[in-house]
């Protein structure tokens, strides 16, 4: 006996206490999109921003969504192809280690492995980072350095 329970959740996604699951769903989506270049999960993230973007009163209450929204379009992929060494591992750290909340950091034993829809496709040059952003990518980095570089000038 529930009668006291309405039959549909309210669906918002303005964050309280706790970030809104709305938000957090189409940040994840945009991270998706941007590590696979699938565009399945650029169309389904745009659908959750519209879905609650039409309250334009209600925008600066949901940080998290707006978020999302920025990561989406203004995103910077690092991928690092190549086997794991230490090189390898100290260009994945440097991605990782970006205080940038939109930079995304995918590793890939060869740029081959990467799904034929993303931008570092293809790419074969081993132990090297490529910086991608709105389709295009970098020339190859391999020193920190010149990653370091790519990175500041990508903000």
């Amino acid at each position: 006996d529930a009668a006291d329970v309405p039959l549909n959740r309210p669906r918002h996604a303005g964050d309280n206490a706790t970030p809104s699951g709305n938000g957090l769903m189409a940040q994840a989506m945009a991270r998706l999109f941007h590590l696979t270049g699938d565009e399945f999960w650029r169309s389904r993230t745009v659908a959750v921003l519209r879905a609650f973007s039409g309250d334009r009163a209600r925008l600066s209450t949901m940080p998290t969504l707006l978020a999302a929204a920025d990561l989406l379009e203004n995103a910077v992929t690092v991928v690092v192809a190549g086997l794991p060494d230490a090189n390898a591992n100290l260009l994945l750290s440097i991605g990782r280690k970006s205080a940038d909340p939109r930079i995304v950091v995918l590793h890939a034993a060869s740029a081959d492995a990467l799904p034929s829809s993303h931008p570092a496709f293809g790419k074969t040059t081993p132990a090297a980072a490529y910086v991608c952003r709105a389709g295009t990518c970098s020339l190859p980095v391999s020193q920190p350095d010149a990653l370091r570089a790519l990175l500041r000038t990508n903000r």
